[in-house]
């Protein structure tokens, strides 16, 4: 996988198979960002996994499987409708959800990540949590991963809302 080190929303990712393309990925993913991050494509079961993190703590979300029917999660597979199935909680064992919800703690605290934030992984073949990336400013529009597992996990966006206001005003 070729993306963008910094961005959002998938802009400059490409799945390269041929390293003869690996050229246009890379140019792809420079017109987004003068960094450029080259990783193995990993197969497995994709997740999200949101954090509510406010001065009472960190409440880890239910973990949401992506299922993009292109195969891979990029702009078109995020924002048109039906080209990717959202899943949560994930279709994974009780092992594995606690396996990455400990590593999505693990990084918000290791990158001290406050508010909404989200944590991507992939469950690999061993059954394993793989950090993806994190992203500070997660979508919250009708197709964002993040809402998905607030629903699941019956959180009210109103009131997280309510708590970061009251937290920023606290700190202020």
């Amino acid at each position: 996988i070729v993306k963008p080190a910094r961005g959002g929303s998938s802009l400059g990712v490409t799945k390269v198979t041929d390293a003869a393309d690996l050229p246009q990925a890379m140019a792809t993913a420079y017109a987004y960002d003068d960094m450029v991050v080259i990783e193995q494509f990993i197969t497995g079961t994709e997740l999200a996994i949101g954090m509510l993190t406010t001065r009472e703590g960190t409440e880890v979300l239910p973990a949401v499987e992506i299922r993009p029917a292109s195969g891979v999660y990029d702009y078109a597979s995020m924002y048109t409708a039906g080209e990717t199935r959202l899943t949560a909680p994930a279709d994974i064992t009780e092992t594995q959800a606690q396996a990455a919800a400990e590593m999505a703690r693990t990084v918000q605290q290791t990158l001290d990540l406050n508010g909404i934030s989200r944590v991507d992984a992939i469950i690999d073949e061993h059954g394993r949590p793989v950090f993806l990336e994190a992203g500070v400013a997660p979508g919250m529009t009708g197709t964002s991963l993040v809402p998905v597992g607030m629903r699941a996990a019956g959180v009210d966006l109103a009131e997280v809302c309510s708590r970061l206001v009251s937290d920023a005003a606290h700190d202020a």
